[in-house]
């Protein structure tokens, strides 16, 4: 949605809940949050203004945010607790959650298959 995060029923398209994300969306280039993916219940995302943030996939409530200090315009990697993400100034940055029910998302790019939701 380019400056916020939409859940919404598959069948209905009702908003069941949604969240904004920080920033000035005419100055960015677009969009202020990385696609964001599905792991064991958890939405992961992170953002042009360098949050990277674990929702509830459910209630959209917000669990986690580790702030890395550098911008974010592409969707993070999660593999056994760890979430990793490339910034805009070419840093890669390797978040350690020591949650093992992160993991799932091994690959940048590919497609839905490796999410195990049945598209």
């Amino acid at each position: 949605m380019g400056d916020e995060l939409v859940c919404s029923d598959p069948e209905e398209g009702d908003v069941i809940w949604k969240k904004k994300l920080e920033g000035d969306l005419s100055s960015s280039g677009g969009f202020l949050g990385t696609p964001p993916l599905f792991v064991n219940g958890k939405l992961i995302m992170a953002t042009l203004e360098g949050n990277v943030i674990i929702y509830d996939a459910d209630k959209g409530e917000k669990l986690e945010e580790y702030k890395t200090g550098e911008s974010i315009r592409f969707q993070p990697v999660v593999y056994q607790g760890n979430i990793y993400v490339s910034t805009t100034s070419g840093k890669g940055i390797c978040i350690k959650t020591k949650d093992t029910s992160i993991n799932g998302w091994p690959t940048w790019g590919a497609n839905n298959a490796h999410t195990n939701l049945p598209f």
